[in-house]
């Protein structure tokens, strides 16, 4: 209910006492969550990799849809999420085939 009563010009004072937030608070999932639909991206950037594993696996159950919808979400807001899980599969793939994995010898 306090989300439907955020008024658009207390959105500067928000990012004002976003650096106060982060040194009381730890980052997670919820706390990314507010601060994407309130629109304060210092408090987004420092929990998004906290968010990661949630978010990640609510897109692959929900897709995104379920937070542009049913959580409120603005599109460009997901952007950075978006390319952050990208850029861990990117990193982690080649990694991963690098290695080759187990390898059998026939005697």
């Amino acid at each position: 209910m306090a989300d439907k009563f955020i008024i658009p010009h207390l959105t500067a004072l928000l990012n004002y006492y976003s650096p106060t937030l982060l040194t009381v608070s730890k980052p997670s999932y919820e706390l990314w969550l507010s601060a994407v639909k309130h629109d304060m991206s210092l408090v987004e950037k420092t929990c998004r990799n906290a968010a990661r594993m949630e978010a990640a696996r609510l897109l692959a159950e929900k897709g995104i849809s379920y937070f542009i919808v049913d959580m409120g979400i603005h599109p460009r807001s997901l952007d950075g999420m978006v390319m952050d899980l990208m850029r861990v599969k990117d990193n982690y793939l080649p990694n991963r085939q690098a290695r080759g994995g187990i390898t059998f010898s026939v005697n």
